[in-house]
């Protein structure tokens, strides 16, 4: 049973939050675009799981479990390891139930072209949770010991882990569905007492179909099946693990290439996006001018995901072909249809946008690959202009596959998060990622999790799932076997080291090598350094200050330092003509990098080494670092 809280809770129980995948949490108060930044916000927690997850977690809020009420935060990953966790508690790492749904099947043996899915694959699609009955909904992939494939549909106790309704039952549909090519990548969709369930197939591999199952969500019986190219082949349903978009008495998804006829009569709808009823007849469709084109490139319609935008019919997505294409969920236009269809940047379409209605109007986010994160102002139904109403200041790197979007709060206090690739192709590859944050309205950055990485760092980017908000927490998920817990209360970052008096500041010496001049050694990069032109001694080095100050600690990196000791001494001036020794170091026989602290006054600072232990060295320093008022 779900028992009442004290405080408005948020529960998320299906890939983006509701069944028309908005992608918002409105009713976050917590975090704000004042209080999130890296000296107050940053990494919590982390939740330990064997697998990639690919799976959106999922939030459960005030659920009575464990011998209390507790929020719950729902992971399943690739490994077919589904697990219940505390949603808040930092110190409980032990989950309130995990369950292991059997062997996965090797990516090896469904990966006819290259590993878009690393290692194995299991359960890829994000659950969906009926929090009336308390049931998670999945589908998990195995490979038995004979080396035949399967996939199952379970119903587990969100309390317990237990199967629920004499399950799981296998997913079958002879002519329509194949258990091994078949990919159960879109989040499931629990509408009108149905749970939908939508399949692609890995790399376009073997004569697969597209194809939506429908199952009685109480007794686990299958009561519907729609195959979108029955006499075609191909037109998978992925849309990068977006959930199949449902308005109770619809359902709208789109798909990738494929066969098509549909604009002459015939019942092949790739390339398309399509509203079907609950029964799966087809309603209504949309496929762009140039479906024939993308088909040949492999330029997915549906490679990204649906929003229908919140208070409004319209559908809008993006797609491989680099555009958004807005469509009217009640009459999508058929082929050459839709409201709008036009470029959106230099880069594939994959993270499904989200809306905001704040301060600055209708804006409609998306984050493709290679680009920055973009804005589109909408203005009586339509994108208006069809330009960014904003973009970020920085661009995402090169490669697949964009970002993941979540929006938080309301007014002038609402957040747009996003993750994303640090510095690398996500695609075939696991990579860094960053979790960033933005004002919605403008677009400025206001935290990322680099800001301060040794606090911070979530691990490996995780290609398919959104960050999740709830409850004043950021839950991100991971390709480095954990859930990162991202919230308020974090020690802050110790303050910046001071800029030392010296950098950039007019440097000379008594001699230099001609690529390494004195300026080197001041210019605040480890890399660069000023080395004498020859190895004789003394050397000297002196950098002017431009004023006089009050001098207190002279910090020098020196070049080989970890085998040449160096002997100096430092002297000051006011007037670059009389100099004091405030440190006399002559007898120097240690080796290493120094730091020498004093009490001076002067506007010059020269160091004179006198003899090092290295007689063929020349005298050299990396950088030499003077502090003071």
């Amino acid at each position: 049973m779900l028992a009442g809280t004290t405080q408005a809770a948020v529960t998320i129980p299906t890939q983006r939050g509701d069944n028309g995948r908005s992608g918002t949490t409105p009713s976050e108060t917590t975090l704000t675009l004042q209080n999130v930044n890296s000296n107050t916000f940053g990494l919590l927690f982390e939740r330990p799981v064997d697998g990639d997850m690919y799976p959106q977690p999922l939030i459960v809020s005030g659920l009575t479990i464990g011998g209390g009420t507790h929020n719950v935060v729902y992971l399943a990953t690739a490994t077919n390891n589904v697990y219940a966790y505390d949603a808040d508690n930092p110190t409980n790492n032990t989950p309130y139930w995990s369950i292991y749904l059997g062997t996965p099947v090797p990516a090896t043996d469904v990966d006819c072209c290259c590993s878009d899915i690393a290692r194995v694959v299991g359960i890829i699609g994000t659950p969906v949770i009926d929090t009336a009955s308390s049931t998670m909904y999945l589908v998990a992939k195995n490979k038995n010991p004979d080396a035949t494939y399967h996939q199952w549909l379970h119903a587990l106790d969100i309390i317990t882990g237990a199967e629920k309704f004499g399950g799981p039952v296998e997913i079958s549909s002879p002519g329509n569905f194949d258990a091994k090519l078949n990919n159960q990548r879109p989040g499931l969709l629990l509408q009108a007492g149905t749970v939908y369930i939508a399949w692609s197939s890995h790399n376009d591999c073997g004569a697969y179909h597209g194809v939506v199952i429908g199952y009685n969500a109480s007794t686990l019986a299958q009561t519907v099946v729609w195959n979108d190219t029955p006499t075609g082949t191909m037109g998978g349903i992925w849309m990068s693990g977006g959930g199949l978009v449902g308005d109770g008495t619809h359902i709208y998804l789109s798909t990738g290439n494929g066969s098509f006829n549909a604009d002459s009569g015939g019942a092949n709808y790739s390339e398309s996006m399509v509203g079907l009823d609950n029964s799966l007849h087809v309603l209504t469709f949309y496929a762009p001018r140039g479906w024939s084109t993308l088909n040949g490139k492999d330029l997915d319609l549906g490679g990204c995901g649906v929003l229908l935008i919140p208070g409004t019919r319209l559908l809008v997505t993006g797609g491989k072909d680099q555009h958004l294409h807005l469509v009217n969920a009640d009459n999508m236009g058929g082929l050459n249809g839709g409201l709008q269809d036009f470029s959106d940047g230099s880069g594939h379409n994959h993270g499904g946008p989200v809306a905001f209605n704040g301060p600055a109007g209708l804006l409609v986010y998306i984050q493709p690959e290679n680009t920055h994160l973009e804005a589109y102002k909408m203005v009586n139904g339509l994108f208006s202009p069809t330009t960014p109403y904003w973009t970020s200041a920085t661009a995402i790197p090169s490669g697949m596959p964009g970002g993941q979007l979540w929006l938080s709060g309301t007014g002038t206090n609402a957040i747009l998060w996003e993750t994303i690739p640090w510095s690398a192709d996500a695609n075939h590859q696991t990579v860094s990622g960053v979790l960033r944050a933005f004002d919605p309205s403008t677009g400025v950055e206001i935290y990322n999790s680099y800001q301060v990485l040794s606090r911070d760092d979530y691990g490996s980017f995780a290609k398919n799932p959104s960050p999740v908000v709830a409850n004043g927490k950021v839950y991100v998920p991971t390709f480095s076997g954990h859930l990162a817990v991202y919230g308020l209360g974090v020690t802050p970052p110790p303050p910046p080291p001071p800029t030392p008096l010296s950098q950039g500041k007019p440097a000379s010496a008594s001699s230099n090598w001609h690529t390494e001049p004195p300026n080197l050694a001041n210019d605040g990069d480890l890399s660069t350094r000023w080395s004498s032109a020859n190895n004789g001694n003394p050397q000297w080095w002196k950098v002017d200050l431009g004023a006089s100050h009050s001098l207190t600690n002279t910090t020098i990196n020196w070049f080989n330092s970890s085998s040449v000791a160096y002997k100096y001494i430092i002297e000051v001036s006011t007037n670059d003509s009389t100099y004091t020794t405030v440190v006399d170091k002559s007898g120097n026989t240690s080796f290493g990098n120094t730091s020498d602290n004093y009490v001076a006054t002067g506007r010059y600072q020269r160091i004179t080494v006198s003899g090092k232990s290295c007689a063929n060295c020349p005298t050299s320093i990396f950088e030499c670092k003077v502090f003071g008022n």
